[in-house]
């Protein structure tokens, strides 16, 4: 007698079905990527980002050195990137040396596959009903925009992974509170995420927040978040008291800018960003901007039209406030800055940990221009900028791989899928940032609120996004968006109000 595949079986064989999927996908787009005549199924072939060497290369290094740094020169060399990603590659450096990447390619795409697996879990928490988290989980799965990132050397690449199964012991947790081995789990958990993406941290917070609304202010509960504290901060900050004792400053979670660093994420650089937030929300007109100029400059090849050409990316209202001539005059200095660092740069050197004087003189210039055009843009600051940020952030389909971007593009089924990647991606996202205003249970209000500050943070302070860094909580998003149609089947279903 043939027995009847259960739930947890049927779960795994689509989990199976999505990983696969998810390795066949992306080997036809390292192949149309590369312009290969055929796939080679047995590669080590990734795609490759400039934030590879940030990821990779200090893991490298420590192999060859002792030294946990990347290869340019400043303190930031030294803990630009958190080392949770670059830790995970090392010991398949270790393991497998010059096939690493391959088999880190393939431990990704397995780690999605189990992803996928955890969050069929969650959802049958959730709505206690097999053939529905059956049919979501496939969904997720299914779908590109959960497995873009699988064959990249960046965190997008596991962080997926890594939020699924906090989400599943933190449900845990609100079904059986008592259960001490979910609770480490979910320390153990929020430490790794804190390692590998520190930008997680409003989710690693979530578990305090839910203890309290919980169980309340109350000696229990506070046990419970001191020995979650704990175990989830202590790997990081280990990480930060390393740090200290390198540059004698507090590192912040992202430290891209340093006075030492000799490359163009110096203090000037920054201070330019911060300009360009009040209008720009796409980075790569900053980058089309101010790269030339600081590039051709530590070259020695710099000309008039490089300084036109920044010019000419400042919108046409922002040059009504401050005349072109400004703008021209202060790309020019900005120039005479790169200058002063050429020095530095042909000898190889860090630079100064007090800014130069010709710096310190540009920045000062560049936060006069903030003042006047806060004062004047103040409703394309406030709104406008922000509103643009979360369109371009938040509401596409998420199929970043080169293959739905260019080679099918256009393609009536590519259209189909485009259309319903974005659907279900930009609808979660809408609408998990709403939840935590409402009344339903204390989890999902406050995983939205997770949701929320997270997204505020990139839209309003943040601005210049890559798409991808919604990545990481779109599974918090599917959940939550889950969580709302079904609970809206019950208020049809049982005539019960949906709050």
């Amino acid at each position: 007698m043939i027995q009847k595949i259960n739930f947890n079986q049927k779960l795994i064989i689509i989990a199976f079905v999505c990983m696969a999927l998810a390795f066949v996908v992306n080997k036809i787009n390292i192949k149309h990527l590369y312009n290969q005549s055929q796939i080679e199924w047995l590669n080590h072939q990734k795609v490759t980002t400039a934030d590879d060497a940030g990821y990779i290369r200090p893991a490298e290094n420590y192999l060859k050195t002792g030294q946990w740094k990347d290869n340019f020169y400043g303190y930031s060399t030294y803990y630009q990137r958190s080392p949770g990603y670059g830790g995970i590659y090392l010991i398949f450096k270790i393991l497998f040396k010059d096939n690493a990447i391959g088999f880190l390619m393939l431990f990704q795409t397995l780690l999605f596959g189990v992803g996928v697996y955890m969050l069929g879990k969650i959802l049958f928490i959730i709505t206690n009903q097999k053939l529905m988290s059956l049919v979501l989980a496939s969904l997720y799965g299914l779908l590109p925009s959960a497995y873009g990132f699988v064959f990249y050397n960046i965190t997008e690449g596991i962080t997926p992974f890594l939020v699924i199964m906090f989400l599943y012991y933190l449900f845990k947790i609100n079904a059986h509170i008592q259960h001490k081995t979910n609770h480490f789990l979910v320390a153990v958990l929020g430490m790794v995420l804190l390692l590998t993406r520190p930008q997680l941290l409003p989710l690693v917070m979530s578990y305090p927040l839910f203890i309290v609304f919980k169980m309340g202010l109350k000696l229990e509960s506070f046990k419970k978040i001191v020995l979650y504290g704990l175990i989830a901060f202590s790997g990081f900050g280990i990480w930060m008291v390393r740090n200290y004792k390198i540059s004698n400053q507090i590192i912040a979670l992202h430290p891209i800018y340093d006075n030492t660093n000799n490359t163009i994420f110096r203090p000037t650089h920054q201070a330019l960003s911060e300009l360009y937030r009040i209008w720009e929300h796409k980075p790569e007109n900053l980058h089309q901007s101010l790269v030339p100029i600081w590039t051709n400059t530590i070259n020695g090849t710099i000309h008039q039209k490089h300084f036109i050409n920044a010019v000419n990316f400042i919108p046409k209202k922002v040059k009504k406030i401050i005349p072109k001539k400004e703008w021209h005059q202060l790309f020019v200095d900005y120039h005479n800055t790169i200058q002063k660092q050429k020095t530095f740069y042909n000898k190889k050197m860090f630079m100064p940990t007090t800014l130069l004087k010709e710096e310190q003189d540009f920045i000062n210039t560049v936060n006069q221009f903030k003042t006047r055009l806060k004062k004047e843009l103040w409703l394309t600051n406030l709104f406008i900028t922000p509103l643009k940020s979360y369109k371009k952030t938040a509401v596409h389909s998420n199929l970043n791989l080169y293959i739905f971007q260019n080679t099918f593009r256009g393609n009536f089924w590519m259209e189909v899928l485009r259309w319903l990647s974005f659907l279900v991606f930009s609808i979660s996202i809408f609408m998990s940032l709403w939840l935590w205003l409402f009344k339903f249970e204390v989890l999902i209000r406050v995983l939205s609120f997770i949701v929320f500050g997270y997204t505020f943070y990139l839209i309003f302070f943040q601005r210049m996004n890559e798409t991808r860094y919604m990545h990481p909580i779109y599974p918090i998003a599917f959940v939550l968006m889950v969580y709302v149609f079904w609970r809206l089947s019950l208020s049809f279903t049982t005539k019960k109000p949906l709050i």
